[in-house]
């Protein structure tokens, strides 16, 4: 490791490296910029950070820093993100905050101090929007009893969050003619969550590893689960799967942003980690679940010892069913 990033990871805490850096501050190469703490998002109304004496009117993914108070109007609203903490802090209207450096609080009419609402402690529970990862089989499919043993289909992807562009669903299939079920169909499946009827059904050769969703077939921002499943004489069943939506146009608005601004740190800092670290809390925010585990897994590369990283490779694996093997 180069003595320029050695210096960097000196900078702020080891669970964020050198994204504790504003973005201003590694394109100019001022080390003694204060660190950030974090950012705010999904700004709407007036919002204003009071830094000292200063009285910035803050913009979307505007830097705060630790001792800032962040004002937001009466009718407004916005989130923050605390870096350190790694949560995803809901800000009210007509409230006033202050960046502790291990949290972000409301203050109170009687002066005291409140930890502001949490959205999410990023990558250290499941998602609500994604659900449960993968629910138990349901004891019967395609008319056969459900076994214990392990499934021979495993690695669905994608697994959450999808862009715009043909969706092609993949698995890792360990079926084969040798277990005596070479006359067994696999069948695909994709349900919106919460019913059950499907949207798409179709059944496919016994050694199919992908599938591509006919286009229209899914409408955007709607959460769906899907499936692939195999049962018949000699594998007993097997199915993989998990939930799937397509991403909002606001949505996959902000994640093209982020990756502008991640690729611009890269280039400012080519050795840090800041870049992505930043798709990475982005990412799973927006349930992009398989980019973000690979981002935390980028973060590692360079700071092996980053815990918060490391933290979030564990928690992802587990959500998603992937384990650190090469090519995932």
């Amino acid at each position: 490791m180069n003595i320029k990033i050695k210096a960097l990871r000196l900078v702020g805490t080891v669970c964020i490296c050198v994204m504790l850096f504003t973005a201003a501050s590694l394109k100019s190469s001022d080390a003694d910029q204060p660190a950030a703490a974090g950012f705010l998002l999904g700004l709407k109304g007036g919002i204003h950070v009071v830094r000292g004496t200063v009285n910035i009117a803050a913009a979307d993914r505007y830097h705060i820093q630790v001792g800032d108070r962040v004002v937001v109007d009466k009718g407004s609203a916005c989130e923050a993100v605390h870096f350190a903490a790694a949560k995803l802090y809901s800000l009210p209207s007509n409230s006033e905050a202050i960046v502790e450096p291990g949290r972000i609080v409301l203050m109170q009419p009687n002066g005291a101090r409140k930890e502001a609402v949490v959205v999410k402690q990023m990558a250290r529970q499941v998602v609500a929007r994604a659900g449960d990862a993968h629910s138990a089989f349901s004891g019967k499919i395609l008319g056969v009893k459900a076994r214990q043993a392990p499934t021979r289909l495993s690695d669905p992807a994608p697994f959450g969050a999808v862009g715009e562009g043909p969706i092609l669903l993949t698995w890792r299939n360990n079926i084969a003619a040798s277990h005596g079920a070479s006359n067994t169909t696999i069948e695909v499946t994709v349900t919106p969550d919460g019913e059950d009827d499907a949207v798409l059904r179709e059944d496919l050769p016994l050694d199919a590893v992908s599938f591509m969703v006919p286009g229209g077939a899914l409408k955007a921002a709607t959460l769906y689960r899907w499936k692939v499943s195999a049962a018949g004489a000699g594998i007993g069943l097997n199915q993989t799967g998990g939930p799937l939506w397509l991403l909002s146009q606001e949505e996959r608005d902000e994640v093209a942003a982020v990756e502008k601004e991640a690729a611009d740190l890269h280039r400012a800092a080519p050795g840090s980690c800041a870049g992505d670290m930043l798709v990475a809390l982005t990412a799973e925010k927006v349930g992009f679940f398989l980019k973000a585990l690979d981002a935390y897994r980028a973060v590692l590369i360079i700071d092996p010892d980053n815990s918060s990283a490391a933290g979030s490779v564990q928690h992802l694996e587990s959500l998603t069913h992937r384990s650190k093997r090469p090519g995932l």
